[in-house]
Order: structure tokens, then sequence, then C-alpha cells
């Protein structure tokens, strides 16, 4: 059995569409969250965590957590609630990169086929609980930014940050990258979890987001500003991602009149 007597609760796989945040709160389970795609910041207590693909984080109970940033679209990350009858080793790291996530992957994915089975075998779900933390007692610290993004994905955002607003498609970046597009759109998709479509639209229709609350700049000449060409597909894209249309934007954060939360 597990070796701190962890008794499982229950675990779930969270896929992001890019809205909200993990929500502050104090339990009395512990948590365990591993991230498979994407990135996820999270604290506990005074102490802040970001997660990136094969980093895990356990949350431990009665310690105050939450999300500091929303989750970015496309973030993947499997969580599991468990209690203990007695306090979690200290020196269990509360974070840390793991050896092998895809069989880590594997025995989650296996905790959340018999945790919805007919006829739930909790010795099953126990067995594999025990299987997960004797994986995690393999893990290295956390990756370097570095080691964890490539110089190439680093170099693309670089690119999408100098250049958004001229045609920036995902052959033209890779021909400037000296690279084979479909692996540049892997590993960025992989390590930033958004497409590099989706990053390049979402870095114009920030600028315009910011043009329109601090210049008078006519929608048309912002549209040209940011790389936009057709004026619909701008008011799809910003409504996606601001919730309204930019006359109506830029109508509300010029009035002063704003509810917060």
């Amino acid at each position: 059995m597990n070796d701190f007597n962890a008794v499982p609760l229950n675990g779930g796989r969270f896929i992001s569409r890019g809205k909200g945040r993990h929500e502050v709160r104090t339990i009395e389970s512990s948590e365990l969250i591993f991230c498979i795609k994407g990135s996820l910041t999270m604290f506990e207590e005074e102490k802040l965590f970001e997660l990136h693909p094969g980093d895990y984080l356990l949350l431990r109970k009665g310690r105050k957590h939450g999300g500091v940033r929303d989750y970015p679209p496309g973030l993947t990350f499997y969580w599991l609630h468990f209690i203990t009858e007695e306090e979690l080793p200290e020196n269990l790291p509360s974070s840390g990169h793991t050896a092998n996530p895809e069989q880590l992957a594997i025995y989650f994915q296996s905790f959340l086929a018999e945790q919805d089975a007919v006829e739930v075998d909790k010795k099953i779900l126990s067995l594999l609980l025990e299987l997960i933390f004797r994986e995690l007692a393999k893990t290295t610290q956390p990756l370097s930014p570095e080691k964890r993004c490539p110089q190439l994905v680093r170099q693309a955002e670089e690119l999408i940050k100098l250049h958004f607003p001229e045609e920036l498609s995902l052959a033209a970046a890779a021909g400037k990258l000296h690279c084979n597009p479909e692996y540049l759109g892997r590993i960025f998709q992989h390590h930033t979890g958004e497409t590099f479509t989706a990053k390049v639209n979402r870095t114009r229709v920030e600028h315009a987001a910011k043009l329109l609350q601090n210049t008078n700049s006519s929608i048309k000449e912002i549209l040209n500003e940011c790389g936009f060409n057709d004026p619909a597909y701008f008011r799809r894209i910003f409504f996606r991602r601001y919730g309204s249309t930019p006359t109506a934007f830029r109508k509300f954060h010029r009035t002063g009149h704003k509810n917060t939360v």
C-alpha cells in the first residue's frame, strides 16, 4: 500500500478553452496536478509554481491555493484528490519534473478508467495511486526555461512579437527560421499550448485592444496596423477574445464606468 496511507477520492482530466482560472480555496484533501500540455501558474500559501508539460504539483490539505493567471487555451492537465491519515512527508517535493511523463499519464488514464467503471474497485484505485507516487519519486527538479522551451520556439515567439503586423504564416515563419513548417507547428504548440496561428492572432488582437484604449485611430487604421486584412474576421477574433465588438470595447474603456470582480 501507499507509504503514507493515501486514500484516493476522485480525479479528472482538464482541458482549457481559454476561460477562467483555478479557484482560490482551502480544502481538507490533498490535490495532485500533472501537466501534459501548455502552462499552468498556481500558488500555495506564499509559494508560486509554474507548471509545464511533464511537471507535477502537490497541493497539501489545509493550505490556501489557487490560480494566478487565466487558463491558456489548450492547457491540459490531470488532477487527483486524495486524503491521508497523517501529513504528507515534508521531504516529498511539492513540485518537480517527472522522469517518465508517458508512463505517469498511463497511470492517470487507468485511474480515470477504473473510476468510471460500473463497479469501481477501490483496491485498484489505491494501487494506481501508489504507482503514481512511486513514479513521482523518480522525478527531478523542474526544467529550466532554456531546457523546457527549445531555442526554435523562443525564436518563433520573438518573430511573432516583431513581425505580427505583417503577413506571417507558419510556412513563412519556418522559412525565416530555416526549418520544416510541420515540425515548427508541432513543437510550438507542444511547448506553448497554442498553435502558431492562434499566437499570431492573439498578439494582433491584444495590440488592437491597446490601440482602441489609448489612441483615436479609426478601426480601419487599427486593422491595418495590427495585420488584419479582413474586417469581419478581425471582429470575430476580437469578440472571441474580449466578448464585445471593437466599437463597444472602446466606448466601455473610455467611459470610466467599470465593474470589478
